[in-house]
Parts: C-alpha cells; sequence; structure tokens
C-alpha cells in the first residue's frame, strides 16, 4: 500500500519514542495527528468515487451518527453507552456498507466523542477501549488489512496516554 503514502513503521516508531520518553505531551499530540493522518490517507482513496454510492454510504453514516448522538445524550453509565453502542458493530459485520460507514465515515468522531466524556480517565479509558476494540473487529471485517494495523496502533496509543494520566 506504499502508493497510497501509508506509514505504519512511522507511526510504530513514534509510538515507541513517546514510551521511552514517558509521556511528553508534545509527543502525544504528534503521534495522535499521524495516526489521524495515516487513518485519513486510507479513507480517502476508499471513499467510492461513484457520486450515488457516495451519497448513500453518507446518509448511512448520518443516521449512525444520530444514534451514537442519542446513546451519549441519554445514558450516563460507561455500561449503558456500551450497551447502546454494540448493536451498531454488530449490524456492520453483518451488513458491509454500513459497517463501512462506521469506519470510513464515523469512527474518528467517535474516537474524539469519547476521548473526554466523562471527565474521568479511567471511565473515558474504559469507553475508548471498547470502541477501538471494536472498531478493530469491524474493519477485520470491512477495510484493508493497514487500516486495521494503524487502529491497532492507536488502540496502544491510547493505552500509553491513559496509562500516564
Amino acid at each position: 500500500m506504499g502508493e497510497n503514502n501509508v506509514n505504519l513503521d512511522e507511526i510504530k516508531e513514534l509510538l515507541q519514542e513517546l514510551k521511552e520518553n514517558d509521556g511528553n505531551q508534545l509527543k502525544y499530540e504528534e503521534v495522535e495527528a499521524e495516526i489521524v493522518e495515516q487513518k485519513n490517507t486510507i479513507r480517502s482513496y476508499l471513499m467510492p468515487d461513484n457520486q450515488q454510492e457516495d451519497e448513500r454510504l453518507k446518509q448511512i453514516a448520518s443516521k449512525i451518527e444520530a444514534h451514537i448522538q442519542t446513546g451519549f445524550e441519554a445514558f450516563n453509565q460507561v455500561d449503558e453507552i456500551i450497551n447502546y453502542l454494540e448493536p451498531v458493530f454488530q449490524r456492520g459485520k453483518i451488513d458491509k456498507v454500513y459497517g463501512r460507514a462506521v469506519v470510513l465515515i464515523e469512527e474518528n468522531t467517535l474516537i474524539e466523542q469519547v476521548k473526554n466524556h466523562f471527565d474521568n480517565p479511567a471511565t473515558d479509558y474504559q469507553l475508548l477501549d471498547y470502541v477501538l476494540s471494536r472498531a478493530i473487529e469491524l474493519s477485520n471485517e470491512v477495510m484493508p488489512s493497514e487500516y486495521t494495523e494503524i487502529l491497532k496502533l492507536e488502540k496502544a496509543f491510547f493505552e500509553e496516554v491513559y496509562n500516564h494520566s
């Protein structure tokens, strides 16, 4: 996948530096920015070229986003949110178009929302770990292996971040 400028080794090196530097804030930001950039690189070439397919995917993503927002507004406990989100990930495994909408369009937004949802690092990490674990499972079904690898690196990154908070 070198033609798409995806560089997993760079993320791995940055993550290793982060671990060795014991939680430097600037390094956190650099690693996270690189992860997001690499995911966006893959996303950009996976988005449908056909306008009709693109619109359909975005319509599905819009419904998923509304569903996710409802869960965050309606529930105050991490277990309640997890139970509410689980069908989204399960449906994505069965309905591949739905799964691609979850991963291609909604996954980054969901991660951003989860990072500080409870204003409690331990609880936020519990929810973030769940979301990333399910995104990895779903990515195995509907995305190229490089994307799944980036998600695994992102999960390791957040484990490092929350271990130092």
